[in-house]
């Protein structure tokens, strides 16, 4: 996206940094050409389960939308669906 404030690429980097500073998943080596050694990640997870969670369990479809509705409340924006975001 030509503007870097609304690029959904740039957003993700920033997320997956984010998460991964934070939750330490790859501190050991990680083989990126070998799907065994990263594969099982999934993209959205608790942010609560903290540094020792168990990050390939999925974030439950009610958890990701009560977090949305939160950032969308303080936003002022109005939306209807917030698992389909």
């Amino acid at each position: 996206h030509k503007n870097v404030l609304l690029c959904p690429v740039g957003a993700l980097a920033l997320y997956l940094s984010y998460r991964f500073q934070v939750t330490q998943e790859f501190l050991h080596h990680v083989d990126w050409t070998k799907n065994e050694t990263w594969f099982y990640v999934k993209l959205l997870v608790d942010p609560l389960a903290g540094p020792n969670g168990n990050f390939s369990v999925p974030m439950k479809t009610d958890a990701y939308g009560k977090a949305m509705k939160k950032v969308q409340q303080e936003l002022h924006m109005i939306v209807s669906h917030l698992a389909h975001l």
